[in-house]
């Protein structure tokens, strides 16, 4: 029997499981509540689960605030240094941000934050969950909008190449060369972040860069109602202090894979899984 402990976690851990058992393996899962439903769990311990694992697949995140595994489909707090406890010596342990687990340095660890494949999975998944919130609550198709998309990195260039597809007047924001050259190429408007009234025609502005590039002197003569989408890691776009008095609508783009497309971002992590394992074995 190949077993494999998932642990928290929202929805994306039980269709990861799903997978696991169609590939061949016993999928545990422990601290989500949603996997009964799914027949994935038991009354087992902590301990239970993890027992005689080949791999530990860790929420994403996997560690929040005060050392506790995010777990938001159940009511009982997962203490991080109670699982690392029990850990399977022999086993792999797949973790979304290794800085923030300090998982044992003799324990076999792969932090899937890193993972180029995934890293790209996830980055389709969003720049599409991104596009289905934003003509959610601006209320007007793509083809009715002028987008504007701060970054064009892995994120961004999937925003511009979807959004102009469906009919969008996309304009890039970017003031590094290469990317500056890319979107050109790409028959995309671009510029620079530093200038004052950047999104003056803006209706969406999607950000993917995840320090504050952004300020006041940005959004001057920005339309009423333009809609600002935060799709980077904290801190994003804009520093926080001015976010609060940002003149538009704002929309938190954060967890967009487990939110929107629990089903394909799960399938993707557990690819991801089998994929280390299977190579791993050789």
């Amino acid at each position: 029997m190949r077993k494999i402990a998932l642990i928290g976690g929202d929805c994306r851990q039980i269709h990861a499981a799903a997978t696991f058992q169609r590939a061949g393996f016993v999928p545990f899962v422990y601290g989500n509540d949603g996997a009964s439903k799914a027949g994935f769990t038991a009354p087992y311990t902590l301990k239970e689960t993890l027992e005689g694992a080949e791999a530990v697949l860790l929420p994403v995140p996997s560690v929040k605030k005060k050392g506790f595994l995010h777990a938001p489909h159940t009511e009982q707090p997962l203490s991080a240094r109670a699982l690392f406890d029990l850990l399977p010596q022999e086993g792999t342990v797949f973790v979304w941000g290794r800085e923030n687990c300090r998982i044992p340095d003799d324990y076999r660890t792969v932090d899937l934050a890193e993972d180029e494949i995934l890293q790209n999975e996830y980055a389709s998944i969003t720049a599409q969950a991104a596009l289905l919130i934003a003509m959610q609550a601006s209320g007007r198709r793509l083809s009715d909008a002028r987008c504007s998309v701060v970054g064009y990195g892995r994120i961004g260039k999937r925003l511009c190449r979807l959004a102009a597809a469906w009919g969008a007047r996309v304009e890039v924001v970017t003031r590094q060369g290469s990317n500056r050259v890319l979107a050109l190429g790409q028959g995309l408007t671009v510029k620079d972040p530093r200038s004052t009234a950047l999104f003056s025609q803006s209706d969406l502005i999607f950000n993917t860069v995840p320090f504050p590039i952004l300020d006041e002197k940005s959004f001057a003569q920005v339309p009423s109602h333009a809609l600002y989408i935060e799709l980077a890691s904290h801190p994003g776009g804009i520093d926080p202090a001015f976010a609060a008095f940002l003149p538009i609508g704002f929309l938190s783009g954060a967890g967009l894979p487990g939110r929107i497309c629990p089903e394909s971002a799960g399938k993707a992590l557990a690819q991801a899984v089998l994929l280390h394992l299977e190579v791993g074995a050789w």
